[in-house]
């Protein structure tokens, strides 16, 4: 089998191996404390760095799916499946205890339908829950997961000369998807379409090779993204056109065009200290600095400088993302251990 072949000729390594991913994997997480941080700012201009900035989270999706599809998934499926579900749940829930937390000291009820959603992953993309919007992603990437060991099925299946052609039918669903109601089903299913072709592209390819035209090509596919998204709003601004398709499929493809900027560039560089810190609790960060961005204990009205208020919720989100990783690994340890 083609991929088969591919991942037998090279000698297969780990994700914290790969240099490039630890990069962009940092850059992702700063990309979306950014995008809150100027939606908070406010103004023409911030507004408009923020839905840039928006394109660290499918960033996270063609990164997973592509070192998934790249160290392959071996059966018994199930056992890869509970692993992810252990890595995922852990620090998941241990951020939702402290979000409770911060509930009840606040008067606010945690007994409600929103939080049983929560609770189990199944939220969709309109969480209930003040301080856990960010968490929509939950639920895309259980559908993922659940996917991954029928794609590795059908990645390891397909001929080659018939990869283009699913490939494109992975680039065109999300249209149907995203004109669907309710809107949930675009936002939850787009992103499975995207996790899907960076898997392929993971199992078929290896190493990520582009020569400086092909670069030129991608910063060209990331400026006129950006420039399409700016210019038709002007004309389709609030309509379902816009806001489903325009702003996913330009995000889509800056992101594809990012990631092999990322894996062009940072190919044999070895991530400083501060990069691999960031990118190791990445996901900590991701769940912990809404909070205190937008969310209940938010420290933006602490100070009346924006750049001072942006310094604070990163110290803070950083201090306790560190150490709430810390503790899930030694969860993580002893759970594996009992359970392997």
């Amino acid at each position: 089998m083609a991929n088969e072949h591919i991942r037998n000729a090279s000698v297969i390594q780990s994700e914290k191996s790969i240099s490039f991913a630890v990069w962009l994997r940092a850059a992702a997480t700063i990309m979306i404390l950014l995008c809150h941080f100027c939606s908070q700012r406010g103004g023409f201009l911030f507004n408009a760095a923020a839905q840039v900035l928006n394109i660290g989270v499918p960033l996270f999706f063609i990164l997973s799916g592509y070192l998934f599809g790249r160290n392959g998934v071996q059966a018994p499926y199930r056992k890869w499946f509970v692993r992810r579900l252990q890595r995922l749940w852990i620090p998941y829930w241990m951020f939702l205890a402290v979000l409770a937390v911060v509930h009840l000291v606040k008067g606010l009820d945690i007994f409600t339908k929103d939080w049983l959603l929560l609770l189990f992953g199944l939220q969709g993309s309109t969480v209930g829950v003040w301080g856990a919007e960010q968490t929509w992603f939950i639920s895309a990437l259980l559908i993922c997961y659940s996917m991954t060991p029928w794609i590795s099925i059908a990645a390891d299946g397909i001929a080659k000369k018939h990869v283009p052609i699913l490939l494109i039918c992975l680039c065109t669903l999300p249209i149907f998807l995203l004109l669907m109601k309710p809107v949930a089903i675009g936002t939850l299913l787009a992103p499975v379409c995207l996790y899907t072709v960076a898997y392929f592209i993971g199992s078929r390819i290896v190493t990520v090779n582009i020569s400086r035209v092909g670069a030129c090509l991608a910063v060209l596919i990331v400026l006129v993204s950006f420039g399409l998204r700016f210019v038709l709003r002007i004309f389709f601004d609030g309509m379902v056109f816009y806001s489903g398709i325009v702003a996913t499929y330009t995000h889509y493809a800056a992101a594809l065009a990012i990631f092999y900027l990322f894996a062009w560039i940072f190919a044999e560089r070895k991530p400083v200290c501060c990069v691999t810190f960031i990118g190791n609790v990445s996901f900590e960060i991701y769940l912990y600095h809404y909070m205190f961005t937008i969310g209940p204990i938010s420290v933006f009205s602490i100070t009346r400088t924006w750049t001072i208020n942006c310094i604070l919720v990163f110290s803070i989100t950083i201090v306790i993302a560190a150490g709430m990783h810390y503790l899930s690994e030694l969860l993580e340890k002893r759970i594996f251990v009992k359970t392997r």
